[in-house]
């Protein structure tokens, strides 16, 4: 299902990175796991093709978790509304 789709692009993700960049290290990995969101990974595979460097990579990288952490924290936030039928 889509966990196994999210793992296989997580995976595929580092495999193209290690075959550009040979030694690539733990935490675009880890970074990887906690993103969720799939146009975002399939967004950061490409880019794991055409990227220039690692370090670039990386820079994309945390603005992705930037943003899914952002978009995770709006989701849990109960809005004004939602709060005035508790």
């Amino acid at each position: 299902g889509l966990q196994q789709t999210r793992q296989s692009l997580r995976e595929t993700i580092i495999e193209v990175l290690e075959m550009r960049f040979v030694e690539v290290p733990r935490e675009p990995s880890e970074i990887l796991n906690k993103i969720e969101d799939i146009l975002v990974l399939r967004y950061l595979l490409k880019q794991s093709i055409v990227i220039k460097s690692l370090k670039e990579f990386q820079q994309v990288l945390a603005q992705a978790l930037v943003r899914e952490e952002t978009k995770a924290e709006t989701e849990e936030t109960p809005t004004d509304e939602s709060q005035e039928f508790n």
